[in-house]
Order: C-alpha cells, then structure tokens, then sequence
C-alpha cells in the first residue's frame, strides 16, 4: 500500500473513531476531538513536538477569530444601546 493510501485510510478510521466515541460512548466532542487529531498526527508520522505544534497553531488560529478579543460583542451591545436611546427620543 502507498503511503498516500495509507494517509487515506488512517483518515477513514480517524472520523470513524470520532462518530464512535462521540455517538456510541457518548464523550466530550470536543475532548474526542483533540485526542482523536493528536493521535492521527502521530499515527501519520510527525514527530510528536511537530503534532502538538500543528495543532496549536491550527486551534489557536481559528479560536483567535472566533474570539476577536472580546471588542465586537463590547461595540455591538453599546450602539444597540445607542440605537434604542435615539428610538425612545423619537417617541
């Protein structure tokens, strides 16, 4: 078997353990999740430091957006506070 093919497969199994683990012995997704992405890396071939490193930097770069520092929800909840003070000065 190539080793593409073999990347393939530990692929198919990597989100049959996920549906496993999540669904049949009812885990913490997110908990699953993390284990199930380490040990692919692993199983892959990266060395360990390179696995925990990719997915560091693939977690904190989607969580950084997600969180945006906190400032969006903060301006978003003021200027709807704004737009209702305008709403009952008009009334």
């Amino acid at each position: 078997m190539s080793a593409n093919t073999l990347l393939l497969v530990y692929a198919f199994l990597a989100v049959v353990a996920l549906i496993v683990l999540i669904a049949g012995f009812k885990l913490h997704p997110f908990v699953v999740l993390v284990a199930v992405s380490l040990a692919l890396g692993a199983v892959a071939g990266m060395p360990l430091p390179s696995v925990v490193k990719a997915f560091q930097d693939g977690v904190g770069g989607v969580l950084g957006r997600v969180h945006d520092g906190g400032q969006g929800h903060t301006r978003s909840r003021a200027r709807c506070k704004g737009d209702r003070e305008q709403s009952a000065e008009r009334m």
